[in-house]
């Protein structure tokens, strides 16, 4: 079965995340360097005024870059789910000859259009696995970077919000006081977490499929 193949590309993107994020820590600490040796070079004001010249730089190693990274990642790893339980959705077409392929439904996320298109033709419900729930999450996190430059609206909102506040560590909400605190911040594990994730659901989900001659 396709979806079998998932696990090849998950180990493939977990060394990519790692070499990474490796690198972004290898380019800030050199930075950190630099500008210690410059301070023991320069009088008081004359370290402020570096600061203030070096204050883009500060801001793309420490905030712009890893942030990219991670978001640029993490939407790369929810396509690949996609594209998998898609690919899914074609093989079972193809095999039971329903004239009517997978269509995603106008009102419905794309992972929830998979899970009733597989159920309806296969009485599988692909979503009683206990992690499609939070994949479901990491898709509304997912949509919300896409669509919104990560800014959570919507039904499912608090669902994010609650994984936020259990798992701080991983995902953060965070907004100008004078708004909602409803912009999400991926932090440094969420990538290995989602992957980890991942790995689990693929694994669970294709012994629930084994028995499909497709």
């Amino acid at each position: 079965m396709k979806f079998d193949g998932i696990e090849s590309e998950i180990d493939s993107l977990r060394k990519y995340v790692l070499t990474m994020q490796a690198a972004i820590h290898r380019e800030q600490q050199n930075w950190n360097r630099y500008v210690e040796n410059e301070k023991q070079k320069l009088t008081d004001e004359e370290f402020a005024e570096f600061i203030d010249f070096q204050s883009d730089t500060f801001w793309e190693l420490h905030g712009y870059i890893p942030r990219l990274m991670r978001e640029t990642t993490f939407m790369g790893i929810m396509s690949l789910l996609e594209h998998e339980l898609v690919g899914l959705c074609r093989l079972i077409e193809g095999a039971k000859k329903i004239p009517v392929g997978y269509r995603k439904h106008k009102k419905k996320t794309t992972l929830e259009s998979i899970r009733e298109y597989i159920k309806t033709h296969t009485s599988i419900d692909i979503g009683i696995q206990p992690r499609w729930k939070t994949l479901d999450t990491f898709n509304t996190i997912r949509n919300a970077i896409v669509h919104t430059n990560g800014q959570l609206s919507g039904h499912k909102q608090d669902q994010v919000k609650y994984y936020a506040h259990r798992n701080h560590k991983l995902l953060g909400i965070y907004g100008k006081t004078k708004f909602p605190r409803n912009r999400v911040e991926l932090k440094e594990p969420f990538l290995e977490h989602v992957l980890d994730v991942l790995s689990t659901y693929s694994k669970a989900a294709h012994k629930q499929l084994k028995s499909l001659d497709i």
